[in-house]
């Protein structure tokens, strides 16, 4: 009897042991997930980055694809050459009407 008690005071000093390196080791690996964690987040982040900037671009360059067409040419030549001596729109005595600088505007 006093063997067994021996015994089992033993293992669960062992048992006492075990779970605290356990707990250890848990800490250190939840801390270590954590920053690889970190790492992904930074990563896909600045991958994130990247491509808005090239959707940005790709955008602009459609944009200005657009807008090069050839029923946008007299008023870009309107628009680049007025040095604000004469109007653009025709209500107030230019060439083009609202419904044309609208749409160029609006282009989609």
């Amino acid at each position: 009897m006093l063997i067994e008690s021996k015994f089992y005071k033993n293992l669960k000093e062992y048992i006492s042991i075990l779970q605290s390196i356990f707990v250890i080791v848990g800490i250190f690996l939840a801390l270590w997930h954590i920053f690889i964690v970190q790492k992904q987040v930074e990563i896909q982040t600045k991958a994130l980055n990247e491509s808005n900037k090239i959707a940005s671009a790709n955008y602009v360059l459609d944009l200005s694809k657009r807008l090069d067409a050839p029923k946008y040419d007299r008023i870009l030549k309107a628009i680049n050459d007025n040095d604000k001596n004469y109007p653009a729109l025709r209500k107030s005595g230019g060439h083009f009407k609202n419904c044309v600088a609208f749409s160029f505007l609006c282009v989609k």
